[in-house]
């Protein structure tokens, strides 16, 4: 399985990155998160998030989007975190936008 960060079209500093914290609610393992916080780290816009699920292995899917107020969207992803030995854990991540 491949789980790599996308490299950003914002990693020359172009673009306006917020804050992203990585709240692991569901007891990641230290290499899962690890892995997960850069792949975050890397996304500086919703089309980061959707270049990046499309191009795992197996392909991330985008779940929902949920507008909040005219302009707040919660985009909601699963993902497929690899594991020793198995087929993989879903997870869901869930991107609050402004």
């Amino acid at each position: 399985m491949s789980f790599a960060p996308v490299p950003s079209p914002c990693a020359d500093g172009s673009c306006l990155i917020s804050h992203v914290d990585l709240d692991d609610r569901v007891g990641l393992t230290p290499a899962q998160r690890e892995r997960l916080r850069a792949a975050v780290a890397a996304q500086g816009m919703l089309v980061d998030v959707v270049r990046w699920i499309a191009e795992l292995t197996p392909p991330g899917e985008l779940v929902d989007v949920v507008q909040q107020d005219e302009y707040t969207l919660d985009v909601i992803v699963r993902v497929t975190l690899p594991e020793q030995g198995g087929p993989g854990r879903a997870v869901h991540l869930v991107y609050d936008t402004t």
